[in-house]
């Protein structure tokens, strides 16, 4: 499964660290999209595309592009929720979070004229988990002072919210889970996917071709294709996507995989 991290400018203003925004890269993200999509295609693949709401609003090009994620969903790709304008949740109250839920599945739902069943948390924030014994300072926020700062406080947002699926990042205080790129697992009603890789290089192909594994969850920025010293340049998606179908991997998405364990 591959997951696409689509921030659109909302989410590029609120991810960027201070005096370091650059306008043209509004434009570089929505033009590696769509190359993304061109590759695909070629490939005969499908993967999803997590995508900020407020992208999907009608507004001024190249803010938002509800086009284009018109476009995604046509193509056979799964467009999934990455809250409305990629806040970070573990600071917000319940109230707040809901909202955001809410707005951005509803919106994208009106944009893709399909149903929205998963959620990627924007920065994957909160990697605390104390369930799965995790716990990081980095979330800025500690549970239960800070309700949403736990993730199984946010799964259980996400299902009040209709949300069946959503994709992780956490690291217990053991040490890291042994599997490169994650597990599917069941949290109640919800479909959690571990994401423990981020880009395509030999490395992960490697670890695919070699891993007994039945699932194996990548995720990526869009954004992150033109540049050659990320894992997810260009170059290294076309050849993961050689490497891994001429090898005979599938490719799916989480919707058609919650939908084939119903």
């Amino acid at each position: 499964m591959v997951i696409w991290d689509f921030d659109g400018a909302i989410g590029q203003l609120n991810s960027s660290l201070p005096y370091n925004f650059n306008f043209r890269n509004l434009q570089r993200e929505i033009d590696n999209v769509r190359a993304a999509l061109d590759v695909m295609q070629k490939f005969s693949i499908c993967s999803t595309f997590a995508v900020t709401g407020f992208t999907a609003e009608t507004g001024l090009h190249p803010y938002t592009c509800p086009d284009l994620i018109h476009e995604i969903a046509l193509l056979g790709h799964e467009v999934a929720s990455h809250s409305w304008r990629h806040e970070w949740l573990p600071l917000f109250t319940r109230q707040q979070a809901k909202r955001s839920l809410a707005r951005s599945r509803s919106t994208l739902k009106n944009v893709t004229g399909g149903e929205i069943y998963g959620f990627v948390p924007p920065h994957n924030r909160p990697m605390t988990w104390w369930r799965k014994g995790a716990f990081s300072l980095g979330d800025r926020g500690v549970y239960p002072f800070f309700p949403l700062a736990d993730m199984g406080a946010v799964i259980g947002l996400c299902l009040e919210a209709g949300y069946r699926w959503i994709r992780i990042s956490y690291k217990p205080m053991w040490g890291h889970i042994a599997d490169l790129t994650g597990r599917v697992l069941r949290h109640g009603d919800m479909l959690v996917l571990e994401n423990h890789y981020v880009g395509f290089d030999k490395r992960v192909q490697n670890h695919i071709l070699n891993s007994p594994k039945k699932y194996h969850i990548v995720s990526a920025h869009p954004l992150m294709l033109d540049f050659p010293d990320k894992t997810e340049h260009m170059s290294n998606f076309c050849e993961f996507l050689q490497v891994l179908t001429s090898a005979g991997v599938h490719f799916t998405t989480p919707g058609s995989l919650q939908s084939e364990e119903r």
